[in-house]
């Protein structure tokens, strides 16, 4: 390993806690005071190439920011023993003990109901320089909340205890300590868990079922206390859950799946928040000095096609959001072979069309892995076309995974929550904005898709978002931020900017990281198989930082990226410009709007309905009433 500088020691700050007088309105204030040096701004390499963590965990708050004037106590707050459940109680300020919130100060208390509709709830995530984890919070109805925990692992740890307020707008998403927060606490023990013994989630040697598969319930841990041989995240971390370990692929991991006899192809379909493991992945396999133009690269923002390859290795991503269309009988109207409106049925025959002719073409290869967006949490009534559209394409002999991942991006966009703490789903009882959850938050219609294609999978991102719930596209280093972003991801601007250690890494997020690396055991499978089908072991894939900036070696790049999302709509054949490039090209332009005005082929198969007079004569009017699902056309 080539000698370089290791990040300084993260920044950790104190808090001196003043409580208000009549001349603040009673708001206490917080002043912080540096506890430790700064890190380098440009430390030359990411702390992990040298078995580093990154303290991602060190978040403040910035000098402007007021406690909120609850308080904590109880045992659990100071100290507790591994694999032994914990707890201490929080105490809301102005609500009495019958539950109540009388008026104070001129302003409503909050609803601490966790009410969905309030945006408002206490968050507490504990840390320590190896291991994070959220605490559960319940109401009791008597002015209190009770914060449970247990600690799988030693150590000495910080209890952040925050007021979070999405519907505060000067200060919008960012959570306020409470009086006393970060509290010190000691868990004390042997860790409660032998990580090494786990079976690979998924894996053989894990019993799953669809429930646990679904949410997979953790805590993040670093490098020092995460299992030896199943690797880490670029930032030294991973998602551990409870009764398995998750694989977290290298470069040169994904190097020699690239180099395989054998095709592999990752291919999204769906929306930004799909882009971004798309983008994740890419970041993962391409080497340094090949990606310092990824933010200016036609790669960061395509609504349309993306195709690339690296070796054997395909990454793909196509955006599709079915899940957005109407799910109601609809009708394509044709003027001659003039689109006159477009429709529901109409976007989901390109979708199916693309999947046929592009995707799917017989004596072509195919994906080994598809991933999509479920938005399962939807309503009985009507079907969910992002799943069975997929669903119908799939060939009977096709032998790949198409997993439905409900992403559940943005707290606060899109989604909400019965209780975002709590560890079980029905606990959190996540609510979509278009429709409420039912029946379990969807497990029985999972069931039944599973039942009808064992090839179909589900997930859920929450759990392993819960941990870092105030990390987005809006939350950079040093900051929180909860809901100001519906992307996990963001994109380095400056490979020479702190946080991408010299365009090591461009793209950054870790929920993103973490769930592309579930993506690519469902292509490969483990690491020990990948290696074994390559014919080396792990002493024999590790590359210098030396060698991967020296890399050069060339992939191809194919798009077909229209200049605008709206409206939505699909090729069934993109037209690709390709080239073989040794890095990704900046300063991109993307095509023209994608020409959305022809009528479909299966609609103008049809007799015309009647004949209209338009400004250029007569035309041949076709009204092609279909189902959304676009299964009665042709």
């Amino acid at each position: 390993m080539v000698s370089v500088s290791r990040p300084g020691t993260a920044v950790f700050y104190l808090a001196a806690v003043t409580v208000g007088t009549a001349a603040n309105q009673g708001g206490p204030e917080l002043n912080f005071r540096q506890h430790e040096h700064q890190p380098p701004a440009s430390p030359m390499l990411p702390p992990f190439l040298e078995g580093q963590p990154e303290r991602w965990q060190a978040r403040f708050y910035g000098p402007d920011v007021r406690v909120a004037p609850h308080t904590a106590a109880g045992p659990g707050l100071r100290s507790a023993s591994t694999g032994v459940p914990a707890s201490f109680t929080i105490r809301l300020a102005g609500v009495d003990a019958s539950g109540a919130r009388p008026e104070q100060q001129g302003e409503k208390n909050p609803d601490w109901d966790y009410n969905v509709d309030k945006k408002r709830f206490i968050y507490v995530w504990v840390a320590s320089e190896d291991n994070v984890f959220v605490a559960g919070v319940r109401n009791n109805g008597n002015g209190t909340l009770t914060a449970a925990y247990e600690s799988s692992f030693p150590g000495d740890y910080l209890v952040h205890v925050e007021d979070v307020n999405l519907k505060v707008q000067d200060h919008f998403g960012r959570g306020r300590p409470i009086i006393g927060s970060p509290f010190s606490l000691t868990v004390s023990g042997d860790p409660a868990v032998d990580v090494d013994a786990l079976p690979v989630c998924g894996g053989e040697g894990e019993e799953e079922d669809l429930a646990s598969s679904y949410w997979r319930t953790g805590s993040w841990v670093s490098s020092n206390i995460a299992a030896r041989n199943h690797g880490v995240l670029r930032d030294g971390w991973v998602f551990q859950p409870k009764t398995c370990v998750y694989e977290a692929f290298s470069y040169d991991d994904l190097m020699l799946l690239a180099g395989l006899d054998e095709p592999a192809w990752l291919l999204a379909l769906g929306n930004s928040i799909l882009r971004g493991i798309f983008l994740t992945i890419l970041d993962m396999a391409l080497a340094q000095g090949q990606k310092d133009e990824f933010s200016t690269s036609v790669v960061k923002k395509c609504w349309g096609f993306i195709d690339i390859r690296i070796g054997n290795l395909r990454i793909s991503y196509q955006d599709l959001r079915l899940y957005t269309v109407s799910s109601v009988d609809d009708a394509t109207v044709c003027n001659d072979e003039k689109l006159a409106s477009g429709s529901t049925a109409a976007y989901v025959s390109s979708a199916e069309l693309f999947l046929q002719d592009t995707i799917f073409r017989e004596n072509k290869p195919w994906p080994s892995v598809i991933w999509a967006p479920s938005n399962m949490i939807d309503s009985d009534e009507a079907p969910n076309l992002q799943i069975s559209v997929l669903m119908d394409a799939l060939p009977s002999s096709w032998r790949g995974t198409l997993v439905m991942l409900d992403q559940l991006y943005g707290y606060g966009y899109g989604w909400n929550t019965g209780n975002p703490t709590l560890a079980t789903l029905s606990g959190v009882k996540p609510v979509n904005e278009f429709s409420p959850a039912t029946r379990d938050s969807g497990l029985e219609r999972m069931e039944r898709y599973r039942q009808r294609d064992p090839r179909v999978t589900f997930m859920s991102a929450f759990p392993m978002y819960q941990g870092r719930l105030f990390e987005n596209e809006e939350s950079r280093i040093g900051e929180r931020c909860y809901g100001c972003s519906i992307h996990y991801h963001y994109v380095s601007d400056d490979p020479n900017s702190p946080e991408a250690y010299g365009g090591a890494k461009m793209v950054h997020s870790a929920v993103t990281e973490m769930l592309a690396n579930v993506l690519i055991t469902r292509a490969v499978g483990t690491k020990a198989a990948l290696r074994e089908r390559a014919g080396t072991h792990s002493s024999d894939v590790t590359s210098t930082a030396e060698e991967r900036q020296a890399d050069t070696r060339t992939f191809e790049l194919c798009t077909d990226c229209p200049a605008t999302l709206i409206p939505l709509h699909v090729k069934p054949s993109p037209l690709l410009k390709c080239d073989t490039v040794s890095a990704l090209p900046g300063n991109a332009t993307v095509g023209k709007a994608w020409d959305d005005e022809r009528c479909p082929d299966w609609c103008m198969a049809r007799e015309p309905d009647r004949q209209a007079s338009k400004g250029t004569g007569l035309v041949d009017v076709r009204v092609c009433e279909t189902t959304s699902t676009g299964k009665d056309h042709g």
